[in-house]
């Protein structure tokens, strides 16, 4: 129960953005299928509630050394973001509409979030079948910074494919309520508000390329 209100969740301590991990000139390119690729976010709030849907991906390319993944970036279509838990067409259009705006992701502005690697570390597969440590700069509203997470990596022929969850801190890529345009009075609202939607937002990654 406290997983599912975002009373267990804890998010990844963030970093500054790193260097874009780099391949050998031997390196296979394997492209990105946005149709089969999805990245699914979640949201919560200290009342008990939370939410979730989907981003699509526009492009995105992966370079692997033999079996091995070494660097690859894709971008993400913020003016894609859908909500998946609200039937309630009137709420989910009003739900989009706040996530669109300028309170949070200000996707007229910023239509685009990237995440690039930095590093892949291969580690003794756990529990679920994630066998790497992935690091990347992760690009929100034109803020970019690093997170590692653990990750699964199959490569099977002339496919490869990755997935992973992170919690991050939306707060570190300034998605807040902005207090800082707001009167003395609206202020305190903002910051209530903030304290409301919990600043732990997680994100999971389901990316599948082809050589």
């Amino acid at each position: 129960m406290l997983a599912s209100c975002g009373g267990g969740v804890k998010s990844t301590e963030s970093k500054d953005a790193d260097s874009a991990a780099k391949a050998g000139t031997g390196a296979q390119n394997y492209q990105v299928d946005v149709t089969k690729s999805t990245v699914q976010w979640k949201g919560f709030n200290s009342l008990g509630y939370e939410h979730f849907g989907t981003l699509n991906i526009k492009s995105g390319m992966l370079m692997l050394e033999g079996s091995t993944l070494k660097a690859g970036k894709f971008t993400m279509d913020m003016n894609s973001i859908k909500c998946q838990d609200l039937t309630d067409a009137e709420k989910n259009k009003n739900l989009i509409k706040h996530l669109s705006d300028t309170d949070f992701f200000a996707v007229s502005k910023f239509p685009e979030a990237v995440f690039e690697l930095t590093g892949v570390a291969a580690v003794p597969a756990d529990s679920v079948g994630n066998n790497s440590i992935i690091e990347g700069n992760l690009t929100l509203k034109n803020v970019t910074r690093n997170i590692a997470f653990p990750a699964k990596v199959v490569v099977n022929g002339n496919q490869v494919s990755t997935e992973g969850k992170v919690v991050i801190n939306r707060l570190d890529w300034g998605v807040n309520y902005k207090r800082e345009q707001a009167g003395l009075g609206e202020k305190l609202i903002l910051k209530i508000k903030d304290g409301v939607v919990k600043k732990e937002m997680e994100i999971s990654f389901n990316i599948t390329a082809l050589k």
